[in-house]
């Protein structure tokens, strides 16, 4: 799905680019963020097992949730060769944004090189361009109603 998003940046200006190699889904903003990723508000994310020990006040507690929420999503998630994933892992994306765009020819990883940080903010509003992108690709089918005869 990503390769045919990917696709949805080309135009006719575009080198054509074929691959000799597999590539594999990465997360840019890792599924083990705690350690690089500080919350918006500088502080650092709580573990699985710290949610279920703090206070459910704590301010923590609801922005962690919302980052491993957004973790999961097609706005976070990008294709790369498995050894530059390897090499990013769970970077910071003071590491990872570089890294991705020296690295990566994909347009669909190109478009991140306005992206000075990269948060739930970003991620969203990257899931909503992957979303425009893949309704143009796959369109809902007609109802039976619209359909001709």
């Amino acid at each position: 799905m990503l390769w045919r998003l990917d696709g949805t940046y080309h135009t006719k200006f575009n080198e054509q680019l074929t691959l000799d190699q597999p590539l594999t889904v990465e997360h840019i903003l890792p599924q083990k963020w705690i350690e690089h990723w500080p919350l918006a508000t500088g502080e650092q994310g709580l573990t699985n097992e710290e949610l279920w020990d703090v206070d459910a006040a704590d301010s923590r507690v609801a922005a962690t949730r919302q980052r491993n929420a957004a973790v999961q999503t097609m706005g976070n998630l990008t294709i790369i060769t498995q050894e530059l994933n390897s090499s990013v892992s769970n970077s910071p994306w003071a590491t990872k944004k570089p890294a991705l765009l020296n690295a990566s020819l994909l347009p669909i990883n190109q478009q991140l090189v306005g992206c000075d940080v990269w948060d739930e903010i970003a991620i969203e509003k990257r899931r909503e361009e992957l979303l425009k992108r893949a309704i143009t690709v796959w369109p809902a089918p007609l109802a039976p109603s619209a359909l001709p005869g």
